[in-house]
């Protein structure tokens, strides 16, 4: 289950990222298919977010040998920051799910900040989990590692 964590984050990610630059340009020219579509993006993205949390747990608890603690502490930021993201995601995924998919007409300000703090939080979490893997390593075996 640990090598589906970088199968699934570039779902998570993309439809995310679009589901708020659906939203987001929906709201400045005010077209509700914008809004259909960014539902649709919210609601799948959401689920892979869920499942790349689960994933990245398994994956971070399946490390052999342990990173140290440089990654490490960089890796407990990076799984900080996703479980936050996904704390921002799915209650919008939920309250779009109960309104059928409408975009909320009160609380909108409340939803679109919603909307760009996980945008924001995703993109931090996924430039951390790149520096673990690219700059440290991390989950990557020693043979293909480069030797200094």
């Amino acid at each position: 289950m640990a090598a589906l964590h970088p199968a699934i984050l570039p779902f998570a990610t993309g439809l995310l990222l679009f589901a708020t630059l659906l939203d987001g340009a929906g709201t400045v020219v005010r077209r509700h298919s914008l809004a259909d579509a960014s539902y649709w993006n919210l609601l799948g993205g959401t689920l892979a977010a869920l499942l790349a949390v689960v994933t990245g747990w398994v994956a971070l608890g399946a490390l052999e040998p342990p990173p140290g603690a440089g990654p490490a502490s960089l890796l407990n930021l990076h799984r900080a920051l996703g479980i936050l993201a996904v704390a921002a995601y799915a209650p919008l995924a939920a309250w779009r799910l109960a309104l059928k998919g409408a975009r909320p007409a009160r609380g909108q300000t409340l939803y679109l900040t919603l909307l760009f703090v996980g945008a924001a939080l995703l993109l931090a979490t996924t430039a951390l989990g790149e520096l673990a893997v690219y700059q440290h390593g991390v989950g990557v075996a020693a043979a293909a590692l480069p030797r200094h």
